[in-house]
């Protein structure tokens, strides 16, 4: 019988390993449509998402490059820099003086 085997204190652990397992399933299904639909993994449409909206912030506001972050949803200002660059090839202040001389 399946209960000499596995004493019943341990189907707690069973079920919620079972139900682990179908939620990262469920998950990993989930990315694959969305990198499928977008493109891009979630993590990097959502910087990316970030990113434009730094963009719009940098030019229409005179706010410092860390509110500016911080607004956008960047909780270091080192992370956001690296990825303003990854994005758009220049750093936010340069980014916000050329947009400004415009």
């Amino acid at each position: 019988s399946l209960a000499l085997l596995f004493p019943v204190s341990t189907l707690p652990f069973f079920a919620r390993r079972n139900a682990l397992a179908k939620r990262r399933i469920a998950i990993n299904n989930s990315i694959f449509f969305f990198k499928k639909i977008t493109q891009q993994n979630p993590i990097d449409y959502l910087n990316r998402y970030r990113i434009e909206a730094a963009c719009i912030k940098l030019t229409e506001t005179n706010d410092s490059i860390t509110d500016i972050a911080l607004a956008c949803g960047f909780n270091d200002v080192s992370y956001f820099i690296k990825m303003f660059r990854r994005y758009k090839g220049i750093s936010p202040l340069k980014y916000k003086k050329n947009t400004s001389d415009s």
